[in-house]
C-alpha cells in the first residue's frame, strides 16, 4: 500500500515541493479504532424518586429537574437550593421584559381559619382569621393554570399569619407589601406540606412572584391584600372542654365564584365577612360543638350572600356620608332576600337566635372582584410600592 501511494506522488512535479520526493518519507503505523464511550466519565443518572419529588415541589420541567439533580450528583437539597437560584434569575429576566404589559385579568383568593379549628400543636382559636388578595396577569388563560391557582392560595393562606399595622379602626385591614413580599410563601390550606418559615430555603412571595412570571411567560402583579386583624381578641382561646370560653367570638366566613370547579380558594369574585358571636358561652359541652358547626356554615353563607348579591352597606345604621343616601333598599345587607331561603337576611339571623339562643351580629364585609375599580385601590400605588418593597427597582425596572 506504501509503495503505491509512493508512486502516485511521482506524478507530481518536483518543483512543488521545497524538499525533493526521493527524501520524502512517509510511514504508516497501524492504529485501531475504538468507540469513544470508552474513554468518557461515566455519566450521573438523576434518581427518579428524587425527580419525582423534586418535580413535584417545584413544578420546574423534567428536562430542569434532571438537569438540577445531574449537576449536583443527586444530592437533593442542593438541586433545589439550585433550582431556586436559576428561578430567580430567569425570572426577573422575564419581569424586566414584560413589566410594561398590562394586568387585567386573574383571580381573587379567599382563605379562612374555621371557627374552632386547632392552630398549632395544642391551641383552639377563638375566632377565626381570614383573608382576601388579588393576583392579576394578562390573560385567562394563565389564571386558570393550577401554577397561578395555587400560588394566589398559598398569598391568601400567608397573609392569615400576618398582622396589619395601619391605623384603621376597621377589622379588615391591608397588609402592607413590604411585609407580605418578605414573608416565607406558605402552603396552601389543603396541602400536607411541613414548609417552615425558619427554613432559609422556603421561597418568599417575592422570589415566588418571580418564579411564577419565569415560568408563565406573562407579566403578573399583586394588586392588593386584606386580612381580618383581630388584635388581642383573635388570641383568647377556646378549650372545648368547657374550662375556657369567651361569651363574645369573632367569626370570618369567606367564599369565591367564577373559578374552576372543585376550587373553594379562587374565583373570579370573592367575599369576606366577619360576624360576632354572643351566647355561645352558655350551652353546655355536647351542644356546643355542633353549634360551632352551624355557626362556621352560616359565615359562609353569609360571604355567598355578599358576593352573589353584592350588597353596599350592612344596614342604614352604616350609612355615614351622602354617597351611601342614594342606595337602594336592596343593596342593604340585611334587607336582602337570603338566597338559600328564610326571608331576608335579618330575619334569618333573628330565627338563628330564637332557634340556638346564640345571637348573630354582621360587622363588616368585603366584596372584590377581579379587574373591578375600586376607591380603595391606588393600583399603580400598590405596584410602585410593591417594586420599592421587594427592591426590584434596579433589578427589574
Amino acid at each position: 500500500m506504501s509503495q503505491k501511494i509512493f508512486a502516485s506522488f511521482r506524478h507530481i512535479s518536483h518543483a512543488t515541493f521545497a524538499t525533493p520526493l526521493e527524501n520524502i518519507q512517509i510511514t504508516f503505523k497501524p492504529y485501531r479504532y475504538l468507540p469513544s464511550r470508552f474513554y468518557s466519565t461515566p455519566q450521573i443518572k438523576p434518581n427518579l424518586k428524587l425527580l419525582t419529588q423534586l418535580r413535584q415541589e417545584t413544578q420546574v420541567s423534567i428536562i430542569k429537574a434532571k438537569e438540577a439533580l445531574i449537576k449536583h450528583n443527586n444530592d437533593y437539597d442542593k438541586a433545589i437550593a439550585w433550582l431556586l437560584e436559576d428561578s430567580k434569575i430567569s425570572g426577573v429576566a422575564k419581569a424586566h421584559k414584560l413589566k410594561e404589559r398590562i394586568t387585567k385579568e386573574g383571580l381573587v383568593g379567599v382563605v379562612v381559619t374555621k371557627f374552632g379549628e386547632r392552630f398549632g400543636e395544642e391551641r383552639i382559636l377563638n375566632g377565626s382569621r381570614g383573608a382576601i388578595v388579588e393576583v392579576n396577569c394578562e390573560t385567562d388563560f394563565v389564571s386558570r393554570n393550577p401554577l397561578f391557582r395555587q400560588f394566589v392560595t398559598q398569598l391568601a393562606s400567608t397573609c392569615l399569619f400576618l398582622s396589619s399595622k395601619t391605623s384603621s379602626t376597621s377589622m379588615i385591614q391591608p397588609i402592607s407589601p413590604k411585609t407580605l413580599l418578605s414573608t416565607p410563601l406558605l402552603p396552601s390550606p389543603l396541602s400536607n406540606s411541613t414548609v417552615s418559615v425558619t427554613n432559609p430555603l422556603t421561597p418568599t412571595v417575592h422570589e415566588s412572584l418571580v418564579g411564577l412570571i419565569g415560568k408563565s411567560g406573562e407579566n403578573i402583579s399583586l394588586r392588593r391584600a386584606e386580612i381580618v386583624n383581630l388584635g388581642d381578641e383573635g388570641n383568647n382561646l377556646l378549650a372545648l372542654d368547657g374550662q375556657k370560653i369567651s361569651d363574645r367570638i369573632l367569626v370570618t366566613g369567606g367564599y369565591v365564584h367564577g373559578g374552576i370547579d372543585g376550587d373553594h380558594y379562587t374565583g373570579k369574585i370573592g367575599g369576606l365577612v366577619l360576624i360576632e358571636v354572643i351566647g355561645l358561652k352558655a350551652h353546655d359541652q355536647s351542644k356546643r360543638l355542633d353549634l360551632i358547626e352551624k355557626i362556621n356554615k352560616l359565615s359562609r353563607n353569609i360571604a355567598m350572600q355578599v358576593v352573589g348579591f353584592n350588597p353596599k352597606i350592612i344596614d342604614k345604621k352604616s350609612i355615614f356620608n351622602e354617597n351611601d343616601m342614594n342606595i337602594e333598599e336592596d343593596e342593604i345587607l340585611l334587607n336582602q332576600e337570603f338566597m338559600i331561603g328564610g326571608g331576608s337576611v335579618e330575619q334569618v339571623l333573628v330565627n338563628f337566635e330564637k332557634e340556638s339562643g346564640i345571637k348573630i351580629n354582621i360587622l363588616e364585609f368585603k366584596r372584590w372582584e377581579n379587574g373591578e375599580e375600586a376607591e380603595d385601590v391606588d393600583d399603580l400605588g400598590f405596584v410602585n410600592e410593591t417594586v420599592d418593597a421587594a427592591g426590584l427597582s434596579k433589578t427589574l425596572f
